[in-house]
């Protein structure tokens, strides 16, 4: 519980802190030298490199499960997620492999619940609270793997918005139109509540992508995690890299 507070606290923290720049600027000495020695610094790259993924359509419970292991453990690693957020998931043409709710992603082994799409059994009772914004992306593609987490500047990215006449109050959950950043669908929906099912899996279709508006990203794969993931990495680099040319428009570094 601990370490849940404390990722919570730090993720939220940040996301808040950056974002808050982008509509502020600085506004304490010392500030932009700080800033800048973050990006510099602090910062790490975000890729692949030096990861081997299993490439093709997986069949095997086994096989499945590894490499689900395998790949939740790169996604906290590669600083795409914090260990007990996110969830991921493999279609094999029957039957829903997805980690368990509340599941740390970095020790998967034992919390992977088989749900078979057709809803002949229990399984999915332990499943992610996501489970059936997964089930609705499997009914509306061809995809067979997903990985949901929760890069950070993809959500800082998702959360700025410069439209001047809007009534909405609560954004995340009732903004009715598909944004863009870094020309990445944004939408919104109330994430564990069956509201993402309706929302995401649309959004997806083109490119087997898109960001929930401060919440974070769903990627697809047709056959195999490397496609998913490498989306992922793609997806946090663009939202980087539009956050600090937005900074550098700002006059702000």
């Amino acid at each position: 519980q601990a370490y849940i507070s404390y990722s919570t606290i730090f993720h939220t923290t940040f996301v808040k802190y950056l974002l808050d720049i982008l509509y502020e600027g600085f506004t304490v000495s010392g500030e932009r030298e700080l800033m800048e020695e973050f990006r510099q610094g602090w910062l790490k790259p975000c890729d692949a490199r030096g990861l081997d993924f299993a490439e093709g359509k997986l069949a095997d419970p086994g096989e499945i499960q590894r490499e689900m292991w395998r790949i939740g453990r790169a996604t906290v690693e590669r600083g795409l997620v914090d260990s007990f957020f996110g969830n991921i998931s493999y279609f094999d043409g029957s039957t829903i492999y997805i980690s368990q709710t509340a599941s740390s992603l970095d020790e998967l082994e034992g919390s992977i619940d088989p749900v078979p799409l057709d809803g002949s059994s229990t399984a999915g009772l332990s499943a992610s609270s996501e489970l059936p914004a997964h089930t609705e992306i499997y009914r509306a593609s061809d995809y067979h793997a997903v990985l949901h987490g929760h890069p950070r500047f993809s959500v800082i990215m998702s959360m700025f918005c410069d439209e001047q006449d809007c009534d909405i109050k609560d954004c995340s959950r009732l903004c009715n139109r598909t944004r863009e950043t870094a020309g990445i669908p944004v939408v919104a929906g109330e994430p564990g509540a069956g509201g993402l099912a309706r929302t995401v899996p649309p959004a997806m279709k083109a490119s087997g992508i898109c960001i929930v508006y401060g919440h974070g990203v769903f990627s697809g794969g047709k056959t195999d995690f490397k496609e998913a993931f490498m989306k992922m990495v793609e997806a946090e680099n663009r939202c980087r890299e539009e956050y600090f040319s937005l900074l550098g428009k700002k006059g702000l570094i």
